[in-house]
């Protein structure tokens, strides 16, 4: 199926723009329930996935169906973060010889793993609603979600 990605009913009536000739009828509705981190999960992972639960249930767009895109995005989020603190302390290059001498300085792989990392945490955060264009575009009846983005990413869970 090409073109764009359908936007659901909740989130049409989040943005305001939901109309009645646009809303699929049988379209299905997230089940709500308890979502629980998959039990493989570190304790870092845990509390970041905790947290961005707790986030996304502020806002009000998160069923038990959501369960896998968190865990993607906790497992993408903490891979990033290592990849950074590894990349704070080695630095972005490294100076090597050539062959006929002298020398060169050359990028670390782990900054390409880190700009792809960054761009799958980016494509992740649009469509979960952690950025500040997708909150931007939603509107809710609940004026105090707890913890915003902002005091989430400063606290020292992660």
């Amino acid at each position: 199926m090409g073109g764009r990605p359908r936007t659901p009913s909740k989130t049409k009536e989040l943005k305001g723009t939901k109309r009645k000739d646009r809303i699929n009828d049988k379209e299905p509705v997230p089940v709500l329930g308890l979502i629980k981190p998959p039990a493989y999960f570190d304790k870092e992972q845990k509390a970041i996935f905790k947290e961005a639960l707790e986030y996304l249930k502020g806002l009000g767009v998160v069923g038990v169906s959501d369960a896998f895109q968190l865990e993607m995005f906790t497992v993408t989020f903490c891979k990033w973060r290592e990849t950074v603190q590894n990349l704070a302390e080695s630095g972005d290059s490294y100076v090597s010889e050539k062959k006929g001498g002298g020398e060169m300085e050359r990028m670390r792989p782990l900054v390409q793993q880190r700009n792809e990392l960054t761009r799958q945490l980016n494509s992740m955060m649009q469509t979960m609603g952690f950025s500040p264009a997708a909150r931007s575009k939603l509107s809710s009846d609940n004026t105090d979600p707890g913890k915003s983005l902002d005091d989430w990413l400063e606290s020292d869970v992660h």
